[in-house]
């Protein structure tokens, strides 16, 4: 990287006092004859230290960092913005041959440079010193105080880089243990880092139970395999992923990389969940994937609603049907038939018979239609002890998979025709 670095034609994205001190230390004597020449800066702000550096040494520079891109011979791009937006931004809107140095490598070839400086500057003090033996010691303690103060900097850097992290970490277990969506994190290695209230509660499973392990799977599936997040991680074949989740998967239209799936979950709250999950990449800062995040959303209730709706629809649709039967030019029992045709493919039944009250207080076999034509007729008439006669007199639906005592004709006909049930 330092080879690539010195030498380089070089622009610089972010032009503060970072910048400016860039800009400085290349100046130096040491660096002659292998310094980068720097073709361009690029900042929003054109007041800023860096910006005002680079005029007054005739450098070129620019209010949009596209801008950048058209510059001649440009082979390397210096971010000094400490943004990590600004880094993906670059990663992805930058031309593919044009090689990208972020800050945190900018930070590493400076100590590098440091170093080098101080090497340089050392042995040319050297040959003074070869010439009176009695400066010796005051040219190594000055030597050594130089390191010193490099690697005191480079510490200082470390650890406000380490509170840094520990800032930002608080900061995003915050984030996502507030939220309102059910949400988990796992690392590089499939373990679980974050677990969050609204997953425990939809769950039923506390983030000390989870954390630490690689159980994500555990409140969805009845044994271990990869969840979405772990799809991502793994960054699995399309494949593989069909296989998993069949055709309920598709690639997210908003975030790349991100896969989204809908399921229906047994195990999750009572008599299952359906749920809408998506899955996304955690990248470092080089663009490689350590992680992957995975929210999911409780769709049961739109999902009943929808099929409510539905159910409503066709309810509807066969109403009409059967009123239309019922109207419709022909014989009274040519119509009922039709009506009962609409009927039978409405509730999904097998065979349905239409009894009508007698004068004798009995219900009596008008029509039977499905099945088999003769199966109705094994119940002509539905006396007072019958299954049918003590549904008419409930006045509502009734769904019968055990007879009452008494229903012998009923009992007859489940067994003859094989029936699971009376409705």
């Amino acid at each position: 990287m330092i080879r690539q670095l010195l030498g380089s034609n070089l622009a610089i994205v972010g032009g503060g006092r970072t910048c400016k001190a860039f800009l400085e230390f290349l100046a130096d004597d040491v660096f002659a004859g292998q310094r980068p020449e720097i073709l361009g800066v690029a900042d929003i702000n054109q007041d800023a230290d860096g910006i005002r550096h680079a005029r007054s040494l005739g450098i070129p520079t620019f209010g949009d960092y596209t801008d950048l891109f058209r510059l001649d011979r440009l082979d390397t791009l210096l971010e000094l913005t400490n943004s990590h937006a600004i880094i993906e931004t670059l990663r992805d809107a930058k031309p593919p041959a044009l090689r990208l140095i972020d800050h945190f490598e900018a930070r590493a070839i400076r100590d590098f440079l440091m170093v080098g400086k101080v090497k340089i500057e050392s042995c040319r003090e050297l040959e003074s010193v070869k010439r009176h033996p009695e400066h010796l010691a005051d040219f190594l303690s000055r030597v050594m105080d130089r390191f010193a103060t490099i690697i005191e900097r480079r510490n200082r850097r470390s650890r406000e880089i380490e509170i840094e992290l520990v800032g930002k970490e608080r900061t995003l277990y915050q984030i996502i243990e507030g939220s309102t969506i059910p949400t988990f994190v796992i690392n590089q290695n499939h373990i679980l880092t974050h677990w969050n209230r609204a997953l425990e509660k939809l769950t039923s499973l506390p983030a000390s139970q989870q954390i630490g392990t690689d159980r994500q799977y555990a409140p969805f599936y009845d044994s271990p395999r990869p969840t979405m997040a772990d799809v991502i991680l793994g960054q699995t074949e399309e494949n593989e992923i069909r296989r998993l989740y069949g055709n309920t998967w598709r690639k997210s239209a908003l975030i790349e990389g991100a896969y989204e799936a809908e399921g229906f979950f047994p195990h999750l709250g009572n008599g299952g969940r359906w749920c809408w999950f998506t899955a996304a990449p955690i990248k470092s800062p080089d663009g490689r994937i350590v992680g992957a995040i995975e929210t999911l959303w409780d769709k049961t209730e739109d999902k009943r609603a929808e099929e409510e709706r539905e159910r409503h629809t066709a309810e509807l649709s066969a109403l009409v049907s059967i009123h239309s039967a019922l109207n419709a030019p022909g014989g009274l029992d040519e119509r009922i038939r039709a009506a009962l045709a609409e009927l039978k493919q409405l509730v999904g039944a097998d065979g349905i018979c239409l009894f009508l009250l007698g004068d004798d207080g009995r219900y009596h076999l008008k029509h039977g239609l499905g099945l088999s034509e003769d199966a109705c007729h094994l119940l002509p008439i539905a006396d007072t002890a019958s299954a049918v006669h003590q549904a008419a007199e409930i006045g509502r639906f009734t769904m019968l998979e055990e007879l009452p005592e008494g229903c012998f004709d009923e009992i007859r006909l489940l067994e003859d025709e094989r029936l699971h049930s009376l409705a």
